[in-house]
């Protein structure tokens, strides 16, 4: 088969039951194929060009990224859009956490984040020294690993309670109340983030 868009072709995915494929182009499309047939199924229009497409894990949607600064999740059998991300920068990558639920993206602007995929709401945001060019999960959806210009890849614990439970396994005690102001800032009162460690004098 043989599936022609007006512009170079920046991704291509195979859909979950492998019988559809979705592709990216500079002709601002992302689009859904019958891979026997070729036939065009669905069109996904950007203001720029796209330069990722992923299926969501029940095949039922797809999430595109885009150099117009958004990454959206699009309804396969309507064509309709469901959620939109928005960066500073270009979006290089977008990838579905293995539940279907969450959405994480790189972009130009110097972060990846991590986005409710119904609402478009954004849940976490990790920062590198250069642009972001692709970020994945991990098979159990808690870690995200990220890659960058800056020359480093990161694995992060992307969850705030995750953080917090990591971060109480390394520590001897609690922050003392001078730590939290610095740290934390004085606007959350203070209180014990670690129960099963002690609380410092200050």
């Amino acid at each position: 088969a043989r599936m022609t868009h007006e512009n170079w072709v920046l991704s291509v995915v195979f859909s979950p039951d492998g019988l559809r494929l979705a592709t990216a182009s500079r002709d601002k499309t992302a689009r859904v194929w019958d891979v026997v047939s070729g036939r065009e199924l669905a069109r996904m229009t950007h203001e720029d060009m796209v330069n990722s497409v992923v299926f969501s894990p029940d095949g039922l949607r797809v999430a595109t990224a885009s150099s117009d600064h958004t990454a959206r999740v699009w309804d396969i059998a309507s064509g309709w859009e469901l959620a939109r991300m928005t960066h500073e920068a270009s979006v290089f990558s977008v990838v579905f956490s293995p539940d279907g639920q969450r959405l994480a993206t790189a972009s130009d602007d110097k972060t990846a984040r991590v986005w409710d995929a119904a609402s478009g709401r954004e849940l976490a945001r990790l920062t590198h020294e250069d642009r972001v060019n692709s970020v994945v999960f991990s098979p159990d959806g808690q870690s995200l690993a990220t890659a960058s210009m800056d020359k480093t890849a990161r694995v992060w614990l992307w969850q705030t309670e995750d953080s917090i439970a990591e971060a109480c396994r390394r520590l001897p005690r609690n922050l003392t109340h001078q730590e939290w102001r610095q740290y934390v800032g004085e606007e959350a009162p203070y209180h014990a983030t670690c129960p099963n460690l002690p609380v410092p004098e200050d």
